[in-house]
Protein backbone atom coordinates (compact mmCIF):
# COMPACT_ATOMS: atom_id res chain seq x y z
CA UNK A 1 0.00 0.00 0.00
CA UNK A 2 3.11 2.42 0.80
CA UNK A 3 4.68 1.65 -2.65
CA UNK A 4 1.49 2.22 -4.19
CA UNK A 5 0.89 5.83 -2.10
CA UNK A 6 4.73 6.10 -2.90
CA UNK A 7 5.21 6.52 0.60
CA UNK A 8 8.79 5.29 0.03
CA UNK A 9 10.24 6.17 3.32
CA UNK A 10 7.36 4.33 5.23
CA UNK A 11 8.36 0.95 3.17
CA UNK A 12 12.10 1.92 3.83
CA UNK A 13 11.03 1.97 7.66
CA UNK A 14 9.03 -1.95 6.99
CA UNK A 15 11.76 -2.93 5.15
CA UNK A 16 14.27 -1.92 7.67
CA UNK A 17 12.60 -3.84 10.84
CA UNK A 18 11.97 -6.81 8.40
CA UNK A 19 15.72 -6.54 8.17
CA UNK A 20 16.34 -6.76 12.13
CA UNK A 21 13.73 -9.38 12.56
CA UNK A 22 16.10 -11.20 10.07
CA UNK A 23 18.96 -10.44 11.84
CA UNK A 24 18.08 -12.20 14.73
CA UNK A 25 16.05 -15.13 14.05
CA UNK A 26 19.93 -15.56 12.05
CA UNK A 27 17.46 -16.81 8.69
CA UNK A 28 20.01 -16.62 5.66
CA UNK A 29 16.68 -16.30 2.92
CA UNK A 30 14.64 -13.72 5.14
CA UNK A 31 17.58 -11.48 5.15
CA UNK A 32 18.96 -11.97 1.58
CA UNK A 33 15.21 -10.65 0.61
CA UNK A 34 15.09 -8.29 2.82
CA UNK A 35 18.23 -6.84 1.54
CA UNK A 36 16.90 -7.34 -2.25
CA UNK A 37 13.94 -5.44 -1.35
CA UNK A 38 15.97 -2.73 0.76
CA UNK A 39 18.58 -2.84 -2.42
CA UNK A 40 15.16 -2.09 -5.42
CA UNK A 41 13.79 0.45 -3.00
CA UNK A 42 16.35 2.49 -2.97
CA UNK A 43 17.85 1.50 -6.63
CA UNK A 44 14.40 2.41 -8.91
CA UNK A 45 12.36 4.32 -6.12
CA UNK A 46 14.86 6.78 -3.83
CA UNK A 47 17.32 6.75 -6.06
CA UNK A 48 19.67 6.89 -3.95
CA UNK A 49 23.08 4.78 -5.92
CA UNK A 50 25.50 4.13 -2.23
CA UNK A 51 22.54 3.04 -0.24
CA UNK A 52 21.28 0.41 -3.30
CA UNK A 53 24.83 -0.70 -3.55
CA UNK A 54 25.41 -1.33 -0.01
CA UNK A 55 22.15 -3.09 0.07
CA UNK A 56 22.99 -5.28 -3.44
CA UNK A 57 26.19 -6.18 -1.95
CA UNK A 58 25.35 -7.56 1.44
CA UNK A 59 22.72 -9.55 -0.75
CA UNK A 60 25.59 -11.00 -2.80
CA UNK A 61 27.42 -11.92 0.38
CA UNK A 62 24.71 -13.94 0.90
CA UNK A 63 24.15 -15.37 -2.48
CA UNK A 64 27.08 -14.79 -5.14
CA UNK A 65 25.34 -16.51 -7.73
CA UNK A 66 22.06 -13.95 -7.80
CA UNK A 67 21.66 -12.90 -11.00
CA UNK A 68 19.04 -10.01 -9.70
CA UNK A 69 22.12 -8.90 -7.34
CA UNK A 70 24.58 -9.18 -10.66
CA UNK A 71 22.53 -7.36 -12.83
CA UNK A 72 21.92 -4.87 -10.47
CA UNK A 73 25.22 -4.27 -9.23
CA UNK A 74 26.66 -4.13 -12.48
CA UNK A 75 23.96 -1.51 -13.55
CA UNK A 76 24.91 0.58 -10.26
CA UNK A 77 28.64 0.47 -10.44
CA UNK A 78 27.83 1.55 -14.33
CA UNK A 79 26.63 5.20 -12.95
CA UNK A 80 30.24 6.08 -12.03
CA UNK A 81 33.28 4.52 -13.11
CA UNK A 82 35.15 7.09 -11.38
CA UNK A 83 33.44 5.77 -7.65
CA UNK A 84 32.79 2.07 -8.36
CA UNK A 85 34.40 0.45 -11.29
CA UNK A 86 37.47 -1.39 -8.99
CA UNK A 87 34.11 -2.92 -7.35
CA UNK A 88 33.14 -3.89 -10.89
CA UNK A 89 35.85 -5.40 -11.65
CA UNK A 90 35.98 -7.46 -8.12
CA UNK A 91 32.15 -8.54 -8.98
CA UNK A 92 33.19 -10.04 -12.28
CA UNK A 93 36.58 -11.31 -11.16
CA UNK A 94 34.25 -13.68 -8.33
CA UNK A 95 32.14 -14.38 -10.95
CA UNK A 96 35.33 -15.58 -13.18
CA UNK A 97 36.20 -17.43 -10.52
CA UNK A 98 32.60 -19.30 -10.12
CA UNK A 99 32.72 -20.17 -13.54
CA UNK A 100 35.47 -19.34 -16.02
CA UNK A 101 33.62 -20.64 -19.10
CA UNK A 102 30.97 -18.15 -19.35
CA UNK A 103 31.57 -15.08 -21.42
CA UNK A 104 29.30 -12.24 -20.38
CA UNK A 105 32.31 -11.65 -16.81
CA UNK A 106 34.98 -11.18 -19.38
CA UNK A 107 32.77 -9.09 -21.67
CA UNK A 108 32.12 -6.84 -18.63
CA UNK A 109 35.46 -6.97 -17.28
CA UNK A 110 37.11 -5.87 -20.70
CA UNK A 111 34.42 -2.69 -20.98
CA UNK A 112 35.81 -1.73 -17.02
CA UNK A 113 39.35 -1.81 -18.21
CA UNK A 114 38.60 -0.04 -21.41
CA UNK A 115 37.20 2.51 -19.63
CA UNK A 116 40.25 3.03 -17.35
CA UNK A 117 42.56 3.53 -20.20
CA UNK A 118 44.35 0.14 -19.74
CA UNK A 119 44.62 -1.09 -23.07
CA UNK A 120 46.53 -4.08 -22.02
CA UNK A 121 44.17 -5.20 -19.53
CA UNK A 122 41.07 -5.13 -22.00
CA UNK A 123 43.53 -6.87 -24.56
CA UNK A 124 44.37 -9.73 -22.03
CA UNK A 125 40.74 -10.49 -21.69
CA UNK A 126 40.22 -10.76 -25.47
CA UNK A 127 42.80 -13.08 -25.49
CA UNK A 128 40.74 -15.08 -23.44
CA UNK A 129 37.86 -14.75 -25.09
CA UNK A 130 39.43 -15.87 -27.76
CA UNK A 131 41.12 -18.64 -26.23
CA UNK A 132 37.59 -20.14 -25.14
CA UNK A 133 35.63 -19.67 -28.00
CA UNK A 134 33.69 -17.06 -26.42
CA UNK A 135 34.73 -13.82 -28.74
CA UNK A 136 33.01 -11.54 -31.30
CA UNK A 137 34.45 -10.49 -34.10
CA UNK A 138 35.47 -6.93 -33.00
CA UNK A 139 37.10 -8.62 -29.56
CA UNK A 140 38.66 -11.16 -32.09
CA UNK A 141 40.04 -8.60 -34.46
CA UNK A 142 41.46 -6.63 -31.27
CA UNK A 143 43.49 -9.30 -30.38
CA UNK A 144 44.50 -10.90 -33.73
CA UNK A 145 45.78 -7.26 -34.66
CA UNK A 146 48.42 -6.94 -31.61
CA UNK A 147 48.90 -10.35 -30.24
CA UNK A 148 52.45 -11.80 -30.55
CA UNK A 149 53.07 -14.16 -33.54
CA UNK A 150 56.02 -15.56 -31.33
CA UNK A 151 57.37 -16.70 -27.73
CA UNK A 152 58.08 -13.57 -25.29
CA UNK A 153 60.77 -11.28 -25.94
CA UNK A 154 62.44 -10.73 -22.83
CA UNK A 155 65.19 -8.18 -21.99
CA UNK A 156 66.63 -10.02 -19.46
CA UNK A 157 65.91 -13.16 -17.62
CA UNK A 158 63.49 -13.53 -15.27
CA UNK A 159 64.14 -11.91 -11.32
CA UNK A 160 63.41 -13.55 -8.08
CA UNK A 161 60.90 -10.77 -7.81
CA UNK A 162 58.85 -12.41 -11.06
CA UNK A 163 59.49 -15.93 -10.10
CA UNK A 164 57.39 -14.95 -6.95
CA UNK A 165 54.60 -13.91 -8.53
CA UNK A 166 54.43 -16.88 -10.75
CA UNK A 167 54.52 -19.10 -8.03
CA UNK A 168 50.81 -20.04 -7.42
CA UNK A 169 50.13 -19.56 -3.87
CA UNK A 170 49.01 -22.69 -2.77
CA UNK A 171 52.61 -23.70 -2.77
CA UNK A 172 54.21 -24.44 0.16
CA UNK A 173 57.49 -23.12 0.11
CA UNK A 174 58.74 -24.63 3.06
CA UNK A 175 58.13 -28.20 1.20
CA UNK A 176 59.58 -27.00 -1.68
CA UNK A 177 62.90 -26.61 0.57
CA UNK A 178 62.55 -29.61 2.05
CA UNK A 179 62.60 -31.39 -1.10
CA UNK A 180 65.27 -28.87 -2.43
CA UNK A 181 67.26 -30.61 0.87
CA UNK A 182 66.72 -33.51 0.09
CA UNK A 183 67.46 -33.71 -3.57
CA UNK A 184 70.89 -35.10 -3.60
CA UNK A 185 70.59 -37.78 -1.60
CA UNK A 186 67.56 -38.93 -3.65
CA UNK A 187 69.42 -38.55 -6.69
CA UNK A 188 72.02 -40.49 -5.67
CA UNK A 189 69.96 -43.20 -4.67
CA UNK A 190 67.00 -43.10 -7.20
CA UNK A 191 68.51 -40.85 -10.55
CA UNK A 192 69.68 -43.39 -13.75
CA UNK A 193 72.75 -42.25 -15.60
CA UNK A 194 72.14 -41.07 -19.00
CA UNK A 195 73.80 -44.44 -20.13
CA UNK A 196 71.55 -46.32 -18.24
CA UNK A 197 68.39 -43.68 -19.81
CA UNK A 198 69.82 -45.25 -23.27
CA UNK A 199 71.63 -41.53 -24.23
CA UNK A 200 75.57 -40.89 -24.12
CA UNK A 201 76.64 -37.41 -23.39
CA UNK A 202 78.92 -37.84 -26.09
CA UNK A 203 75.84 -37.78 -28.44
CA UNK A 204 74.22 -34.63 -27.25
CA UNK A 205 73.05 -31.64 -28.84
CA UNK A 206 75.75 -29.36 -28.71
CA UNK A 207 73.87 -25.84 -27.84
CA UNK A 208 76.95 -23.44 -27.81
CA UNK A 209 75.46 -22.33 -31.28
CA UNK A 210 72.25 -23.35 -31.41
CA UNK A 211 71.12 -20.32 -33.75
CA UNK A 212 68.35 -21.74 -35.96
CA UNK A 213 68.64 -25.74 -34.47
CA UNK A 214 65.86 -27.29 -32.37
CA UNK A 215 67.55 -26.85 -29.79
CA UNK A 216 67.30 -23.78 -29.43
CA UNK A 217 64.12 -23.60 -27.91
CA UNK A 218 65.65 -25.20 -24.98
CA UNK A 219 68.33 -22.60 -24.99
CA UNK A 220 65.96 -19.48 -25.43
CA UNK A 221 63.40 -21.03 -22.36
CA UNK A 222 66.74 -21.82 -20.15
CA UNK A 223 68.27 -18.67 -20.64
CA UNK A 224 64.43 -16.70 -20.24
CA UNK A 225 64.29 -18.34 -17.38
CA UNK A 226 67.73 -17.29 -15.89
CA UNK A 227 68.74 -21.69 -15.94
CA UNK A 228 71.73 -23.03 -17.16
CA UNK A 229 71.03 -25.45 -20.45
CA UNK A 230 70.77 -28.80 -19.79
CA UNK A 231 72.01 -31.81 -21.46
CA UNK A 232 69.55 -31.96 -24.61
CA UNK A 233 69.15 -35.06 -26.71
CA UNK A 234 67.49 -36.22 -29.70
CA UNK A 235 64.47 -38.41 -28.92
CA UNK A 236 62.18 -39.28 -31.61
CA UNK A 237 60.64 -41.65 -29.89
CA UNK A 238 58.90 -39.45 -27.57
CA UNK A 239 55.58 -37.84 -28.13
CA UNK A 240 56.13 -34.40 -26.14
CA UNK A 241 58.19 -31.92 -27.75
CA UNK A 242 60.40 -31.46 -24.73
CA UNK A 243 60.77 -34.38 -21.66
CA UNK A 244 62.86 -33.81 -18.59
CA UNK A 245 64.56 -37.06 -18.17
CA UNK A 246 64.90 -38.91 -14.43
CA UNK A 247 68.47 -38.67 -14.96
CA UNK A 248 70.99 -37.76 -12.04
CA UNK A 249 72.30 -34.77 -14.47
CA UNK A 250 70.04 -32.31 -15.69
CA UNK A 251 68.67 -33.11 -19.18
CA UNK A 252 66.23 -33.43 -21.84
CA UNK A 253 65.10 -34.68 -24.76
CA UNK A 254 63.24 -33.07 -27.56
CA UNK A 255 60.45 -35.19 -28.99
CA UNK A 256 59.04 -35.74 -32.34
CA UNK A 257 56.11 -32.92 -32.15
CA UNK A 258 60.15 -30.17 -32.39
CA UNK A 259 62.15 -32.30 -34.30
CA UNK A 260 59.48 -32.95 -37.33
CA UNK A 261 58.87 -29.26 -37.10
CA UNK A 262 55.21 -30.14 -36.03
CA UNK A 263 54.90 -27.94 -33.40
CA UNK A 264 55.33 -24.60 -33.31
CA UNK A 265 57.76 -21.99 -31.68
CA UNK A 266 54.84 -20.86 -28.82
CA UNK A 267 53.64 -24.30 -27.97
CA UNK A 268 57.15 -25.97 -28.05
CA UNK A 269 58.52 -22.66 -25.05
CA UNK A 270 55.09 -23.91 -23.15
CA UNK A 271 56.73 -27.39 -22.77
CA UNK A 272 60.35 -26.84 -22.63
CA UNK A 273 59.39 -23.88 -19.57
CA UNK A 274 57.14 -26.84 -17.85
CA UNK A 275 60.39 -29.46 -18.60
CA UNK A 276 63.10 -26.84 -17.57
CA UNK A 277 61.44 -26.20 -14.66
CA UNK A 278 60.86 -29.89 -13.29
CA UNK A 279 64.69 -30.10 -13.45
CA UNK A 280 65.13 -26.87 -10.85
CA UNK A 281 65.74 -27.72 -6.96
CA UNK A 282 62.95 -28.57 -4.71
CA UNK A 283 60.32 -28.97 -7.82
CA UNK A 284 63.06 -32.02 -9.48
CA UNK A 285 61.70 -34.49 -6.89
CA UNK A 286 57.95 -33.94 -7.94
CA UNK A 287 59.57 -35.44 -11.38
CA UNK A 288 61.92 -37.46 -10.54
CA UNK A 289 59.14 -39.37 -7.79
CA UNK A 290 56.51 -40.17 -10.50
CA UNK A 291 54.79 -41.99 -7.30
CA UNK A 292 52.76 -39.75 -4.97
CA UNK A 293 53.64 -42.81 -2.39
CA UNK A 294 57.24 -42.55 -2.53
CA UNK A 295 56.99 -38.52 -2.84
CA UNK A 296 55.04 -38.77 0.76
CA UNK A 297 57.70 -41.18 2.70
CA UNK A 298 60.50 -38.78 2.05
CA UNK A 299 58.54 -35.83 3.26
CA UNK A 300 57.61 -37.83 6.49
CA UNK A 301 60.91 -38.94 6.74
CA UNK A 302 62.42 -35.59 6.97
CA UNK A 303 59.72 -34.75 9.35
CA UNK A 304 60.53 -38.04 11.67
CA UNK A 305 63.78 -36.76 11.37
CA UNK A 306 63.21 -33.40 13.08
CA UNK A 307 60.38 -35.21 15.38
CA UNK A 308 60.70 -39.10 15.98
CA UNK A 309 57.34 -40.01 17.78
CA UNK A 310 55.39 -38.11 14.45
CA UNK A 311 53.00 -40.47 13.22
CA UNK A 312 53.29 -42.18 9.95
CA UNK A 313 50.47 -44.25 8.32
CA UNK A 314 50.78 -48.33 8.34
CA UNK A 315 51.76 -48.64 4.60
CA UNK A 316 54.22 -45.89 4.75
CA UNK A 317 55.99 -47.67 7.65
CA UNK A 318 58.87 -49.04 5.53
CA UNK A 319 59.49 -46.62 2.69
CA UNK A 320 59.53 -43.90 5.41
CA UNK A 321 62.08 -46.15 7.70
CA UNK A 322 64.35 -46.79 4.27
CA UNK A 323 64.22 -42.60 3.80
CA UNK A 324 65.02 -41.74 7.03
CA UNK A 325 67.62 -44.15 7.33
CA UNK A 326 68.86 -42.22 3.61
CA UNK A 327 68.97 -39.05 5.38
CA UNK A 328 70.85 -40.31 8.85
CA UNK A 329 73.35 -41.40 7.50
CA UNK A 330 73.82 -39.67 4.02
CA UNK A 331 72.95 -35.54 4.51
CA UNK A 332 76.00 -33.50 5.39
CA UNK A 333 75.71 -32.02 9.15
CA UNK A 334 75.13 -29.12 7.89
CA UNK A 335 72.76 -30.05 5.27
CA UNK A 336 70.86 -31.57 8.17
CA UNK A 337 70.93 -28.35 10.06
CA UNK A 338 69.26 -26.86 7.38
CA UNK A 339 66.32 -30.11 7.31
CA UNK A 340 65.96 -29.41 11.25
CA UNK A 341 65.05 -25.98 10.77
CA UNK A 342 62.86 -26.11 7.70
CA UNK A 343 60.69 -28.92 9.32
CA UNK A 344 60.55 -27.39 12.35
CA UNK A 345 59.10 -24.16 11.18
CA UNK A 346 56.66 -26.56 8.72
CA UNK A 347 55.65 -28.15 11.52
CA UNK A 348 54.58 -24.84 13.58
CA UNK A 349 52.67 -23.59 10.44
CA UNK A 350 50.60 -26.41 9.16
CA UNK A 351 47.66 -27.92 10.29
CA UNK A 352 48.08 -30.73 7.80
CA UNK A 353 51.16 -31.78 5.39
CA UNK A 354 48.96 -31.26 2.37
CA UNK A 355 51.12 -32.98 -0.17
CA UNK A 356 48.50 -33.36 -3.00
CA UNK A 357 47.91 -29.52 -2.63
CA UNK A 358 51.89 -28.89 -3.27
CA UNK A 359 52.09 -31.57 -6.21
CA UNK A 360 49.12 -29.74 -7.90
CA UNK A 361 50.37 -26.24 -7.02
CA UNK A 362 53.56 -27.34 -8.81
CA UNK A 363 51.99 -28.08 -11.91
CA UNK A 364 49.84 -24.84 -12.09
CA UNK A 365 53.19 -23.13 -10.96
CA UNK A 366 54.75 -24.48 -14.32
CA UNK A 367 51.77 -23.68 -16.45
CA UNK A 368 51.81 -20.27 -15.61
CA UNK A 369 55.65 -20.19 -16.66
CA UNK A 370 54.98 -22.02 -20.04
CA UNK A 371 52.06 -19.73 -20.81
CA UNK A 372 54.58 -16.55 -19.79
CA UNK A 373 57.05 -17.43 -22.06
CA UNK A 374 54.89 -18.88 -24.75
CA UNK A 375 53.37 -15.69 -24.65
CA UNK A 376 50.28 -17.36 -26.15
CA UNK A 377 46.68 -18.29 -23.81
CA UNK A 378 45.06 -20.74 -26.87
CA UNK A 379 48.35 -22.26 -27.61
CA UNK A 380 48.83 -22.91 -23.35
CA UNK A 381 45.39 -23.90 -23.18
CA UNK A 382 45.56 -26.38 -26.30
CA UNK A 383 48.93 -27.78 -25.08
CA UNK A 384 47.13 -28.20 -21.59
CA UNK A 385 44.33 -30.20 -23.27
CA UNK A 386 46.42 -32.56 -25.26
CA UNK A 387 48.94 -33.45 -22.94
CA UNK A 388 48.89 -37.07 -21.40
CA UNK A 389 47.19 -37.77 -17.88
CA UNK A 390 50.32 -37.97 -15.70
CA UNK A 391 50.11 -39.63 -11.85
CA UNK A 392 49.57 -37.53 -9.28
CA UNK A 393 48.92 -34.37 -11.96
CA UNK A 394 45.45 -32.74 -11.34
CA UNK A 395 43.01 -32.65 -13.95
CA UNK A 396 42.97 -30.89 -17.11
CA UNK A 397 39.87 -29.13 -16.02
CA UNK A 398 41.48 -28.10 -12.77
CA UNK A 399 44.50 -26.89 -14.87
CA UNK A 400 42.79 -25.05 -17.63
CA UNK A 401 40.90 -23.50 -14.53
CA UNK A 402 43.75 -21.82 -13.09
CA UNK A 403 45.75 -20.78 -15.57
CA UNK A 404 42.25 -18.82 -17.03
CA UNK A 405 42.67 -16.84 -12.92
CA UNK A 406 46.05 -15.98 -13.67
CA UNK A 407 45.73 -14.96 -17.69
CA UNK A 408 42.73 -12.12 -16.10
CA UNK A 409 44.71 -11.15 -12.64
CA UNK A 410 46.52 -8.41 -11.66
CA UNK A 411 49.51 -10.29 -11.05
CA UNK A 412 49.63 -11.36 -14.91
CA UNK A 413 49.14 -7.84 -15.98
CA UNK A 414 52.08 -6.75 -13.93
CA UNK A 415 54.32 -9.35 -15.11
CA UNK A 416 53.66 -8.30 -18.79
CA UNK A 417 54.11 -4.35 -17.65
CA UNK A 418 57.49 -5.67 -15.66
CA UNK A 419 58.32 -7.53 -18.91
CA UNK A 420 57.73 -5.02 -21.19
CA UNK A 421 55.31 -7.65 -22.76
CA UNK A 422 52.07 -5.47 -22.86
CA UNK A 423 50.94 -3.85 -26.07
CA UNK A 424 51.24 -0.78 -24.87
CA UNK A 425 55.22 -1.33 -24.27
Amino acid sequence: LFSKLARFEAVEQLLAQNLERAQASGSNEELLNSFLALGSLYQNDLKQIPAAIDAFEAAHTLEPNSDVCIRALTELYATSSELYSERGIALHLSRVHHDPFQAEPYKQLRRLYTEQRRADAAWCLCQVLNALGLSSPDEDQFYERLKSEGPAALQEPLSNDDWQALIHPDTDQLITAIFSALEGIVIAGRAQSLEALGFAPETAVDTSDSEGSVAHVVVYTAQALGFGVPYVFDGPHLTEAVVPLPADVPAVALGLPLLDASASAQASVFVAARALCLLQPGFRLRHLLTSGTVLKAWLLAAVKFNSPAFPVPAELVGPVSDALAAIQQQLPPTAKDDLTRLVAKLIQGASELNLKKWIAAIDFTIDRVGFLLSNDLKVATESIAQANAAEMAPSQDARLRELIFFAVSETYFDLRKRLQLGIDG
